[in-house]
Formats: C-alpha cells, structure tokens, sequence
C-alpha cells in the first residue's frame, strides 16, 4: 500500500509539473511575440524614413528639411501595388534652393492629350500656388513625347512634395507622368534614380547627360 501510495504521489505530481509547464508556455509564447512585434514596429516606424505601402505614404523626417525622400515608385492604372519588375527604393538627396521639383504628363494622342488636359485643370484647382506651362505638340529636350509641364515655383513648396505625388499617383488615368528634384545630385541623377513616375516608364532622352 505504501508502494502505490508513491506511485499515485508520483502520478500526481508528474500531472503539476505538466499543468505548470502549460501555464508557462502559454504567457511565454505570447510575450515573446508581442515583444518581437513592438521591436518591428519601432524599426519601421520610428526610423527617420517610414513607409506606410498599404497606405501609399512615404515620410521623411523633418517635413522642413530639404533632405527629401527618393522613391521610384511605378504604379500601374489597375493595380494598388506595383508590378514585381517596377523596384521601390527609398534613398535621400538635397534639393538645390530653387523651384525644388518639376512634373511632365506625356500623351501620345488625341485621346491622351484630353486626359492629359483634363488632368492639367484638376490640378490647377488643387494646386495654383504651381507654375503651369504651355503644352508641347512635340517631343522636345530630354521628353520623348509631347508633354505639359509644371513646377512647383518656390523654394519653400518643397514640403508639397508628397501632396502631389499623392494626388497624381490618384489621378493620373494611365497617363505617364514623371516627377523629378532639381537636387544636388545633377541633371542625369534627377531623371532617373531620384525620379517618380506614375504610369508607364518612358524612356528619356538622357544618355548624352552622363
């Protein structure tokens, strides 16, 4: 009787020592991850570039400051994220102390040409502090098709940089439309890895900018 007597004891405590381990793995696990996921918040949040890709904003910093954000970022008439061969990079430059930005909206025909001017009139309304120039019936400079242009005029609008970029990424109806700095980092540089398009990529006539 004393020898079962141990053995229920045994049984016994094997079943605690099981309950408890249970009670432990449960807390740890979950701690561990919540743990896990606040250190992969703060590394992507708090950094001095946050990327918000669902949301389609890209911050930089201090919005004062004239290290502006690069991001090529491509994005298609249909789709929310863009295609697997269109890089989303994110680097910084420094905009000269000029008109900090230009945009190009490039058509090809008559009937881009009406959602080209269609587009032009929004953004005047939305944007009249910008600089509007009068349509290209050519392709002219480094633009290998007809475009319109705009700029953003002064210095100070550079912060603006991500209200256009929002609202012609929204806007721009298949049309391709190119952004690009006046940075430090010259001409060549600006049109190409400092450069946003929405819609199609066009190829610039740049190769002699090296």
């Amino acid at each position: 009787s004393v020898k079962k007597g141990r053995v229920t004891s045994d049984a016994a405590m094997r079943i605690v020592i099981l309950a408890i381990s249970a009670v432990l793995l449960a807390l740890i696990i979950p701690t561990v991850a919540f743990s896990r996921s606040i250190k992969f918040f703060s590394l992507h949040n708090c950094c001095q570039y946050r990327t918000m890709i669902a949301g389609r904003r890209w911050l930089c910093g201090n919005s004062n400051s004239n290290r502006m954000p690069n991001i090529m970022r491509f994005v298609s008439a249909t789709s929310e994220s863009p295609p697997a061969d269109h890089p989303i990079t994110v680097q910084d430059y420094t905009v000269k102390e000029r008109n900090p930005y230009d945009v190009h909206v490039y058509y090809s025909d008559d009937s881009a040409l009406e959602k080209a001017m269609e587009l032009r009139e929004k953004m005047q309304r939305q944007f009249p502090w910008m600089n509007f120039y009068n349509p290209k019936g050519r392709p002219i400079g480094p633009h290998p098709l007809p475009m319109w242009e705009a700029d953003f005029g002064h210095y100070d609008n550079r912060v603006r940089w991500d209200d256009v970029r929002t609202f012609i990424e929204r806007e721009h109806g298949g049309l391709s439309v190119l952004i690009h700095p006046h940075s430090t980092d010259g001409d060549y540089a600006d049109h190409t890895k400092n450069a946003f398009w929405a819609g199609d990529i066009l190829e610039l006539r740049i190769q002699g900018w090296r």
